[in-house]
């Protein structure tokens, strides 16, 4: 009896948050009901925020920061799909400097460059190491995984899917032109580092 009785306290407790959040929600809903008829990128960047929390609550807890999270949950699971060997170490804040679409750019391209480059080498080989975190007010990113020295173009295909692939000697991907736009953006330094079996960028940002 007293085991059902928990039961059912947790039942009760579950449905208490569950109303709280849609409460909360729907008065976020109704408050940008009122934003459609002013400004739209506003509303736009409140409906991104909306859509991320959501996306939260199903997601694995990486970072703090929701669109980080986000971004590396996804890249995540393709790595782990490919057998590519991912370990991380992030200290992100909630809040960040950045918009939304630019932590995208920078994360998102730099976890695509990475994940390229395993696919060209053995399953034992495919090693992606991040590390990114916030001091005295910079922003650090280092990405660092193991390539082989030169790309061939091809394509791999897996349960249907493709992935191309192009020589590139300068930067490994066209994605890494986005990425050094949003860092001379905010007046930023990004080195690459290429040794023989390796390929490491590092990227610091300050708020300007």
């Amino acid at each position: 009896l007293e085991q059902k009785e928990r039961h059912f306290n947790r039942i009760e407790e579950n449905h208490t948050v569950y109303r709280k959040e849609q409460h909360d929600f729907e008065n976020k809903l109704i408050a940008i009901r009122g934003m459609c008829l002013g400004n739209q990128e506003e509303t736009k960047a409140e409906i991104d925020e909306l859509l991320l929390q959501s996306r939260m609550k199903f997601s694995k807890v990486i970072s703090e920061n929701m669109a980080l999270n986000e971004i590396c949950t996804e890249k995540l699971k393709i790595a782990e799909e490919y057998e590519i060997s991912v370990i991380y170490d992030i200290r992100i804040p909630k809040k960040l400097f950045l918009k939304v679409h630019e932590i995208g750019t920078l994360y998102g391209n730099l976890f695509d460059n990475a994940i390229e480059a395993s696919l060209e080498l053995s399953v034992a080989e495919r090693r992606i190491e991040l590390s990114t975190f916030v001091q005295k007010g910079m922003l650090i990113i280092t990405m660092r995984n193991q390539a082989k020295q030169e790309v061939e173009t091809r394509e791999i295909q897996k349960e249907n899917r493709k992935i191309s692939f192009k020589n590139n000697r300068n930067e490994r991907g066209y994605g890494l032109k986005n990425v050094r736009e949003v860092v001379e953006r905010y007046q930023g330094e990004m080195m690459v580092k290429r040794e023989e079996n390796s390929f490491e960028i590092k990227i610091m940002l300050c708020d300007v």
